[in-house]
C-alpha cells in the first residue's frame, strides 16, 4: 500500500511539471520598476525647513528566443533633489542606464517558475552637494556591472506573471568616479579613482524584490 502510494506521488510530480506551461518562443517580455518618494525635515536655524525627492524609472523589454529563454535590454533613469536638507544645503543627482539580459525559465510545478536572470549594464550618475559659500562638492562617475538574480515565478493569467526574487545576488563591477570639492577657502581638489568590487546580496535581505512582468504569446497565422 505504501509503494503504491509512493508510485501515487512520483506519477503526479511528474505529471505537474510535464503539465507546466512553456513560454513559447517568440513571446514578447516587458517589464520594469518606477518609483518615487518625499521626504521633509524640520530644521530650527536657518536656511528654513528641508525637502527631498526622488523618482526612478527602468523598463525591460525582451522576446523569447528559444522555449523558455528571453534576452532583452533595460534601461534605466532616475532623479533625486534635496533642498536645504541637512548634512547639505541642495543636492541634485541624475543616474542614466542602459543593460543586456538573458533569463532562463524553468518550470518546477503548474503555473510555477524558477529563474536565473543575467545582467550587463553601464551606468552614469552626475551629483552636485551646495554646502554654505565657498563650500561645493561635483562628482560624476560611470562603470559597468555584470550581475545574477535568481527567483520564483508565477504564472497568475495567461499574460500575466508575479516575481520574487533576489535583486544581484551576485554582482562585479567596475567603476571610475570624478570628484570635484572645496571643503574650506583652499584651492579647489580633483580626485579621480577606480574600483573594482564583488559583491553579493545574501548579506542584505532588502534586495530580495516583488514585482510583475507581462509575457505575451506570439500570435500565429
Amino acid at each position: 500500500m505504501k509503494k503504491d502510494l509512493s508510485l501515487m506521488f512520483v506519477s503526479l510530480f511528474f505529471l505537474s511539471l510535464s503539465s507546466s506551461a512553456q513560454i513559447a518562443k517568440g513571446s514578447v517580455s516587458l517589464g520594469g520598476s518606477v518609483g518615487f518618494g518625499h521626504a521633509s525635515q524640520d530644521r530650527n536655524s536657518s536656511p528654513g525647513d528641508g525637502k527631498s525627492n526622488y523618482f526612478n524609472f527602468s523598463p525591460a523589454i525582451g522576446k523569447a528566443i528559444r522555449e523558455n529563454l528571453i534576452a532583452g535590454i533595460t534601461l534605466n533613469y532616475g532623479k533625486s533633489k534635496s533642498e536645504n536638507f541637512e548634512p547639505y544645503v541642495n543636492y541634485t543627482s541624475r543616474n542614466y542606464g542602459a543593460g543586456l539580459f538573458i533569463r532562463r525559465f524553468y518550470p518546477i510545478a503548474s503555473h510555477f517558475y524558477f529563474f536565473n536572470q543575467a545582467d550587463l549594464g553601464y551606468q552614469y550618475t552626475k551629483s552636485e552637494n551646495e554646502f554654505s559659500a565657498p563650500y561645493y562638492n561635483f562628482s560624476k562617475s560611470k562603470g559597468i556591472s555584470l550581475g545574477i538574480q535568481p527567483g520564483l515565478s508565477y504564472n497568475v493569467t495567461k499574460a500575466f506573471y508575479l516575481e520574487m526574487g533576489f535583486n544581484n545576488l551576485l554582482q562585479i563591477s567596475y567603476v571610475v568616479a570624478e570628484e570635484r570639492m572645496r571643503t574650506s577657502p583652499n584651492p579647489e581638489i580633483y580626485r579621480k579613482t577606480k574600483s573594482f568590487s564583488l559583491n553579493s546580496s545574501l548579506i542584505n535581505s532588502t534586495n530580495l524584490n516583488i514585482g510583475v512582468r507581462f509575457i505575451i504569446p506570439q500570435r500565429h497565422g
